[in-house]
């Protein structure tokens, strides 16, 4: 056997309702713990034989799992290997905790070593999560704690020292695999005795006189409690204005930051997706666990400036919001939904910028532009135009401004809509975002078809900004309004002649249809005219109006 690790029932549940759930198939029932056993060889025939003799064992056939293909052994083992990661992802401030993880035993009293240290765990009313190597006698067991609470501060001390006592009367190490660390050093003069540790002192003094090389630890690690990232004294300050996104699944916003478990699996370089900006600067700073370092210590005021301070802007202005964080860390730490939260905050503060809000409001710049789409496209992609944009909103010259098409998709289907109805086929809404609305109609137009061929009546969605873009760019206010005018729309099912619904989708892209359609989103429109004075003043500043509420710019 070249391995034997074990996942107990903890990871197992928290990868089913993770984003690795789909690799968890392979797992039958609600097993207490699954032990995987790997056999390997220098042939199939080989592998095969040995796989033969691990079922051949009196374990009992319904307790048997095998996976014998390339793609089987990989989900078995990606499931062992975001284990770290999954068991923090618990939100909440009780997290599985390392401190005696590494405590390794020989195997023939492993199982001793675990029935007595979880008895005592239970004894003092805390339970246990592990995984690992069993077959090394080194199981990696995590007590589940709270540091923020000093009566689970004392909970460690008390079971570190329970474990360390089994430890040493059955002839194991504290430290098996990831060393001493400051978490262990602490029990090292017991381990190793007073005459060999002072040995190991003298030896560090001599070649490290002044302690810079790795202090605090070995031999002169602090007490196990002090230095706690999170410990009883740890607090944070709230954001300064009002949070647009509901934080509480996570205990607030500081605990969507906590989150993160700082294994550093956003470092990746070879594997997914997470995270773009890091691989292409290979930047701490930009890789999701430098993002959620920065806005941890913005919030618990170890950050000078505070959270919107020009140095938490730098960290987080790479931040892509692409969302492979959310799916590929294995603590879901969403750093495009703290950006947003974040932008919008930094606003409220310094106000938006122009380039903020013009591709924050894409659909309605794109709402008025396209009824003069032949115009629009000419006048994009002419230099004299092209230019004086390109630097007023800061957009590469090698990039290919979007086209607006001459017919909307709305204007294309209520023509077929008037031709045909659903005649007993269940309907599906389709919600064209502004690309497909504006743009890009034809992609619409390929997956009404398709849902057609598929044989469904297709309803078109209303033509109301979903808010993407705003969330994007920080502008959540305005997402909101947008998000309260779409839930109530999109359940109705349209009225009126197909000819009726074209007449309003054009009276809509005219200067009063677009202020009628602002005062549906926010309830105080305003003329954009006066409104994009208002703005370009204020930008050449780098301020922008706060103070009213309006379709309009602010």
């Amino acid at each position: 056997m070249s391995a034997v690790e074990l996942v107990d029932e903890n990871l197992i549940e928290l990868a089913r309702n993770s984003p690795f759930r789909r690799l968890t198939h392979w797992i039958e029932g609600n097993p207490q713990a699954i032990l995987v056993v790997e056999v390997s060889g220098d042939t199939e025939a080989e592998v095969r034989a040995k796989l033969e003799k691990v079922i051949a064992l009196d374990i009992g056939q319904n307790a048997l799992v095998r996976a014998d293909t390339p793609q089987a052994v990989a989900d078995v083992w990606a499931v062992r290997k975001v284990g770290l990661g999954i068991l923090m992802s618990n939100p909440g401030d009780h997290k599985p905790l390392p401190f005696i993880e590494d405590a390794a035993v020989p195997v023939e009293h492993l199982a001793d070593y675990v029935r007595e240290l979880h008895a005592m765990v239970k004894g003092i009313g805390r339970r246990v999560v592990q995984y690992a190597h069993a077959s090394a006698g080194e199981l990696h067991i995590r007590p589940v704690l709270n540091l923020k609470d000093p009566a689970d501060v004392e909970a460690m001390q008390q079971i570190a020292q329970a474990s360390f006592e089994m430890v040493k009367r059955l002839g194991g190490a504290t430290a098996d695999e990831h060393g001493d660390g400051i978490t262990r050093s602490g029990f090292n003069r017991m381990l190793y005795g007073d005459a060999l540790f002072d040995r190991m002192a003298e030896v560090k003094r001599l070649f490290d006189p002044d302690d810079r090389l790795n202090p605090d630890r070995v031999i002169s690690a602090p007490p196990l409690g002090e230095n706690l990232r999170y410990g009883p004294s740890y607090r944070t300050t709230p954001p300064a204005h009002p949070l647009y996104f509901d934080w509480s699944r996570w205990g607030g916003f500081a605990g969507a930051v906590e989150m993160c478990n700082r294994s550093g699996e956003c470092r990746q370089l070879e594997v997914g997706v997470m995270c773009p900006s890091f691989k292409a600067t290979r930047e701490e700073s930009d890789s999701t666990r430098g993002r959620a370092n920065a806005l941890r210590a913005a919030l618990s005021g170890k950050w000078p400036g505070g959270l919107t301070d020009e140095g938490i802007k730098q960290v987080l202005d790479l931040c892509l919001e692409c969302k492979a964080c959310k799916s590929e860390c294995p603590s879901s730490v969403d750093m495009a939904r703290m950006k947003s939260e974040w932008l919008a905050q930094y606003y409220r503060d310094h106000g938006t910028p122009l380039r903020s809000w013009i591709f924050g409001n894409y659909g309605m710049m794109s709402r008025l532009a396209q009824p003069f789409a032949p115009l629009v496209n000419r006048a994009i992609n002419a230099p004299l135009v092209r230019r004086p944009v390109e630097s007023l909103l800061g957009i590469k010259a090698e990039r290919h401004m979007p086209t607006f098409t001459t017919q909307t998709i709305k204007q294309w289907y209520n023509r077929r809509a008037a031709q045909s109805g659903p005649n007993g086929r269940p309907e599906v809404v389709l919600f064209p975002d502004c690309y497909i609305m504006f743009n890009y109609p034809d992609i619409g137009k390929a997956a009404i078809r398709a849902l057609e061929a598929l044989g469904y009546h297709v309803r078109l969605g209303p033509d109301i900004c979903c808010g993407r873009t705003m969330i994007s760019k920080g502008l959540l206010g305005r997402a909101r309004a947008q998000g309260s005018a779409l839930w109530p729309r999109w359940r109705t099912p349209p009225t009126g002649s197909a000819s009726r619904s074209s007449a309003s989708s054009q009276a809509a892209c005219s200067p009063s249809g677009m202020s009628t359609w602002c005062s549906s989103m926010t309830g105080a429109a305003t003329t954009l005219p006066r409104s994009a004075s208002r703005w370009m003043s204020s930008w050449r500043t780098g301020r922008t109006p706060t103070q009213r509420r309006s379709c309009a710019p602010g």
